[in-house]
């Protein structure tokens, strides 16, 4: 999965993640700096 602080659904990750089907969620705000790296995490998002 991706998670970014920015970015919307019309912008290239968002291309780019549909292409390849990898869940995705953007533009969180936040969440880059909430998790920690290597942490695991569970993403509910539809792709």
């Amino acid at each position: 999965a991706i998670i970014t602080d920015i970015g919307c659904a019309t912008g290239h990750m968002a291309s780019i993640s549909r292409e390849y089907q990898v869940p995705t969620i953007l533009d969180t705000e936040a969440a880059t700096s909430a998790i920690k790296d290597g942490q695991e995490i569970t993403v509910d998002a539809i792709i």
